[in-house]
């Protein structure tokens, strides 16, 4: 008789428990030095018997080492139980070392498993959140849902949902906000209004005012141009052909440029860079003005990154 709490586990439920069971079981109650130990005895009583064929000891390693080693003794087991040889009786000196469920219960093991490891993950979140929330740096704030104090997180940050207000605020959507920004939220969320705090939305507005002056002087404001790409045009389109339809479409100030390819490559199409006034936008924007089959779609400026030799910041002498 060998004394080994796993493998006297093992041989008394092998015939009655499916392989996985067993190994879920094994994996979920025993560290890896126990485990690790009945491999090296098991594998031991097997090379004893002086039967060729048997599996060979191999030395695991890396995370999964354990699960490997489990592997190993069950299939050492099936070896040993499908030629019908005869092993000692492996016994237990410790019952405490000795799973208290069934094999066939091992899903509160494994659960028991998850709900360790979910754990852990959860103070590892909780740990990047809070050295985020130290940098002073803006976080994503999620629609209210009407959830109590006692589910607020703690920070420095005033409260999204005040402690005296028992209804659910109205739902809005999530926004960006900054610490500056939050107290603003807040309040807009206490007086039944959701909004963007300034630091959060971008504004836009057009002057209305008269620019004139008992003096003579004024201002005058340029009016920003209409700026779209039409595409999907017949090669042999000219700008002088697209300038004379978009003055026939009615546009004021039409301007057009023919895009050149760039980089020796070649298009099968003609495209253009088409502009008119604002004030022509309800023409601009008809797609019964346009042929039949071109695309017209905005076109997207972005900002010039200034060369090496641009100064961005002068200083004033």
């Amino acid at each position: 008789m060998f004394r080994s709490e796993l493998l006297c586990f093992i041989q008394n439920n092998f015939a009655s428990t499916a392989r996985s069971c067993l190994a879920t079981c094994i994996k979920g109650f025993y560290d890896a030095e126990e485990i690790s130990r009945a491999k090296s005895s098991l594998f031991d009583v097997a090379k004893s018997l002086n039967v060729d064929g048997l599996p060979r000891l191999k030395s695991r390693k890396g995370d999964n080492k354990a699960a490997s080693d489990v592997d190993d003794i069950l299939q050492l087991f099936e070896v040993l139980d499908s030629r019908q040889l005869t092993v000692p009786v492996f016994v237990a000196a410790d019952l405490k070392r000795m799973p208290s469920l069934d094999p066939s219960s091992v899903d509160v093991c494994s659960l028991a498993m998850i709900v360790d490891e979910l754990r852990r993950q959860l103070v590892s979140v909780t740990a990047r959140l809070d050295q985020m929330c130290a940098g002073g740096g803006g976080v994503v704030v999620p629609a209210a849902t009407g959830l109590g104090p006692s589910a607020a997180v703690q920070s420095d940050w005033p409260s999204l949902v005040p402690t005296d207000v028992i209804a659910s605020p109205p739902v809005a959507p999530p926004v960006i906000v900054s610490p500056a920004g939050a107290g603003a939220y807040a309040n807009a969320l206490v007086q039944g209004q959701p909004r963007l705090p300034p630091s959060a939305r971008k504004i836009r507005v057009s002057g209305k005012r008269s620019t004139s002056s008992s003096d003579g002087k004024c201002i005058v404001a340029v009016q920003r141009r209409l700026t779209a790409f039409a595409g999907r045009l017949h090669e042999s389109t000219t700008e002088k052909d697209m300038l004379e339809w978009m003055n026939n479409m009615g546009l004021s100030d039409a301007r057009c440029k023919k895009l050149v390819p760039k980089d020796g490559r070649k298009f099968s199409t003609a495209a253009f860079r088409v502009s008119c006034a604002e004030s022509s936008k309800d023409i601009f924007y008809n797609e019964d003005c346009w042929p039949l089959g071109c695309e017209l779609r905005d076109w997207v400026f972005y900002d010039r990154k200034p060369s090496p030799g641009d100064n961005v910041n002068p200083v004033a002498e």
